[in-house]
């Protein structure tokens, strides 16, 4: 057994299961550590204009009662000072909401860019929920901006889906006709168990043993180095 570190005192919190990383995580994983001086590729921007804060009050409701629901969505990745990575399902996870203020002297458009210009794009993986709200009022029609960020660590397609019908369901008043949630420890245990079976090594050596040169667009192997000074 391991202990696991805590950052501050208000991250604390009760453990429900602790599972490790399935292959797909650990992809993830290498590249969010990988480019930790820029913005995150997995991070997922979603813009949403709020007709009143009433509203915006609603929603926030809302989110928190899908993360409440769904063990997914309270996990966290922890990897420091532990022997491998792994991730933490709380019983609780807050969702955190930022409020700031949009210069009145710029467009909100211009500003709402900014929100989701790719370099901007970044979340602690290690708090849960790996879910973030960023919130600012339009003074001039007194509708919200929300800026929802959820990270690919935890949330795909299918679950930014699923997110979204269960957020409308409780502003329509329908979350009781919602299914049961199922347990987040089903896929992890079934992903494991493909993982097992399925030697991904063994599969792309098959693939590619005829390779004998590098496939590297535009002859860059070094996109890090070299995309930003790449021209067209």
């Amino acid at each position: 057994l391991h202990s696991f570190p805590t950052r501050r005192s208000s991250d604390l919190h009760i453990v429900q299961d602790i599972y490790p990383l399935v292959p797909l995580q650990e992809g993830i994983l290498f590249h969010h550590l990988f480019d930790d001086q820029r913005g995150d590729t997995y991070v997922l921007p979603i813009v949403l204009l709020v007709s009143s804060r009433a509203r915006l009050d609603e929603l926030i409701a809302a989110l928190q009662a899908v993360i409440d629901r769904h063990d997914v969505l309270r996990t966290a990745v922890l990897w420091e000072e532990l022997p491998r990575p792994v991730q933490v399902v709380y019983r609780r996870a807050m969702l955190p909401v930022r409020e700031v203020a949009l210069q009145e002297d710029r467009s909100h458009e211009e500003q709402i860019q900014e929100w989701i210009s790719p370099q901007r794009q970044r979340l602690d993986i290690r708090q849960a929920p790996l879910l973030r709200l960023q919130v600012a009022e339009d003074r001039g029609s007194g509708q919200w901006y929300a800026l929802l960020q959820l990270h690919h660590m935890t949330s795909d397609h299918m679950t930014l889906e699923i997110i979204t019908a269960e957020i409308v369901a409780h502003l329509q008043a329908r979350a009781q006709a919602l299914p049961s949630s199922l347990p987040y420890r089903n896929h992890v245990a079934q992903a494991l168990a493909y993982a097992r079976e399925h030697d991904a090594e063994e599969f792309f050596r098959g693939k590619l043993q005829e390779v004998e040169e590098p496939s590297a667009p535009f002859g860059l192997l070094d996109v890090h180095g070299e995309i930003g000074r790449a021209h067209v």
